[in-house]
Parts: structure tokens; C-alpha cells; sequence
């Protein structure tokens, strides 16, 4: 019996997310496993082995996230900085 190749298992509980992931995945030639939770998502993986789960994607989606946050701050806060020096040099 033939593997299957790129098989991803998704694990969400909101199904417009799951759709939409799931639609993201197949475009780029993933098979999709969907599960609505974490045991669905169990019983999915004994019967069928997937590459990677999108669970695992998500916290580095989260740190990138918190790092472009982290990046916009400080960036926000050199702006402020750059308007307060301008407006005590034409004061």
C-alpha cells in the first residue's frame, strides 16, 4: 500500500478557519486531514501518518507575529521620540 505524500493534519476548532487553511494547503498540493479537536485530531493521526501538523505551525506563526508587534513598537516609540526633538528644536 502506497503513502500518500504531503499529508497535513489540521487541528482547529473554528471551521472557517479550517476551511480556509485547508484550501491554502491543497492549493500548494497538500492532502488535508481535518479534525475539529485535539481527539479527533489523535484518532486522525493513528489511522493515517501526516507530515506536519498546522498545530505545530502556529507558534511560529505567533513569535512572528510578536516580533513584527515588538518591531512596530519600537518603531512607533523612535517616531515619537524624532516629533519631540523636532518640536523642542522649533520651539
Amino acid at each position: 500500500m502506497n503513502k500518500p505524500a504531503n499529508i497535513v493534519l489540521l487541528i482547529e476548532d473554528e471551521s472557517k478557519i479550517r476551511r480556509f487553511l485547508r484550501a491554502g494547503f491543497e492549493l500548494r498540493g497538500f492532502s488535508v486531514l481535518e479534525a475539529e479537536n485535539a481527539d479527533e485530531g489523535l484518532k486522525a493521526a493513528t489511522f493515517n501518518t501526516p507530515e506536519v501538523s498546522a498545530d505545530q505551525i502556529q507558534p511560529v506563526v505567533l513569535a512572528t507575529l510578536k516580533a513584527a508587534f515588538a518591531q512596530i513598537e519600537n518603531t512607533a516609540g523612535m517616531i515619537r521620540k524624532l516629533e519631540e526633538q523636532r518640536s523642542a528644536v522649533a520651539a
